[in-house]
């Protein structure tokens, strides 16, 4: 009796560790008879907000001193802006910043440049120099308000 529910303990337990690793891939490293879980600095724990954040605060600065140099306006692409590494977001090669075309630099707050959709939340240069976050229909209503 004991040695049977000992086996069914055993499936169940086998049961609940697939589970996990199925719904965490990667997240788990087999330690001997155990798990553990994975480095942090692998990429499923990489939090790229910080390096995404640097990346518009340089972004922003190339757009501000562009602006001064051209009376205030703001570039209508972002291949105006020589450093092509600013173009890309941080972590996310395969995306680029998103800018928004006949901005000036004297006109009310706008958004300028934001991020493309890779999280909820996402980054936003507004046309006074701002760096904030909005939510992707958030973000969807500004744009289309301020047309």
């Amino acid at each position: 009796m004991i040695f049977g529910w000992g086996m069914a303990s055993l499936v169940v337990l086998t049961m609940i560790s697939g589970a996990r690793e199925l719904m965490t891939p990667g997240a788990w490293q087999q330690q001997g008879w155990t798990y553990k879980l994975a480095d942090e600095s692998s990429p499923l724990f990489d939090d790229s907000k910080p390096a995404r954040r640097k990346a518009l605060e340089q972004l922003r600065f190339q757009l501000f001193q562009y602006a001064a140099k051209n009376e205030g306006k703001f570039p209508d692409q972002l291949s105006d802006i020589e450093d092509e590494t600013l173009w890309s977001v941080p972590q996310h090669p395969e995306f680029q910043f998103l800018l928004v075309q006949g901005k000036h630099g004297n006109a009310a707050s706008t958004i300028l440049v934001f991020e493309p959709e890779i999280e909820a939340e996402r980054f936003v240069i507004m046309t006074n120099g701002m760096i904030g976050s909005m939510r992707t229909a958030e973000l969807e209503k500004a744009l289309t308000n301020d047309k």
